[in-house]
């Protein structure tokens, strides 16, 4: 069988770096190529979270490039009661449900997403030990690639986020609720929802395809 691990090392602050504070000081003094580094570094980030809530690389890219704007407008009123990437996330999480309120698209996620989905995220997923085996199986067997991709397809945008920021962006759960303007009582909740919904989307598509 094998054996696959999340680490859920946290790699974000959890509040305002000294460096942030500089970066959006120097913003508000009317120094532009500040916010270049803001964006360098937390492109990426920003980048990865808005692929796994809309399961479309190009249309994550276009999203991106909106959630920066909007941060660039609004950087004076970050009060850094919290991380810069945590007020970026919120801004993302916004912009994604507002573009999937719009369009109401339904995409599956390419073949590339889903490799990285496989090695960093959709391993750690589970609730129990019998999903845990399920989701073991899955990923060690590319042919049922299409099963997993199925039901990640199939969860809610709220789900993909809070799936994203924790098991992909190794949040916690904190962290989590700042980006989502939640409560880590609520971020925990919604965690074992999206589980769950994870794990019946799975066995359901299993199931129809026997």
């Amino acid at each position: 069988m094998l054996s696959l691990a999340v680490s859920l090392k946290r790699h974000q602050p959890a509040v305002t770096t000294d460096s942030e504070r500089a970066l959006v000081a120097r913003f508000c003094a009317g120094d532009a190529a500040a916010f270049d580094c803001i964006f360098r570094q937390n492109q990426d980030y920003v980048y990865r979270l808005c692929v796994g809530m809309l399961a479309d690389e190009e249309w994550a890219h276009d999203t991106t490039q909106e959630v920066f704007l909007r941060a660039y407008r609004s950087l004076n009123k970050f009060r850094g009661d919290a991380s810069l990437r945590t007020w970026l996330y919120r801004i993302a999480i916004n912009e994604c449900l507002q573009q999937l309120r719009k369009s109401r698209r339904e995409e599956p996620m390419d073949d590339a997403l889903m490799q990285e989905w496989q090695g960093r995220a959709v391993c750690g997923l589970a609730g129990t030990p019998a999903s845990t085996t399920m989701l073991e199986d899955a990923l060690a067997q590319r042919a049922l690639m299409d099963d997993v991709r199925a039901a990640l397809r199939q969860l809610s945008p709220s789900h993909r986020a809070a799936l994203t920021l924790r098991y992909f962006e190794e949040m916690s759960y904190d962290e989590i609720a700042e980006a989502m303007n939640s409560s880590p009582q609520r971020v925990r909740a919604l965690l074992h929802r999206a589980r769950e919904a994870f794990r019946q989307a799975y066995l359901k598509n299993e199931s129809m395809n026997q």
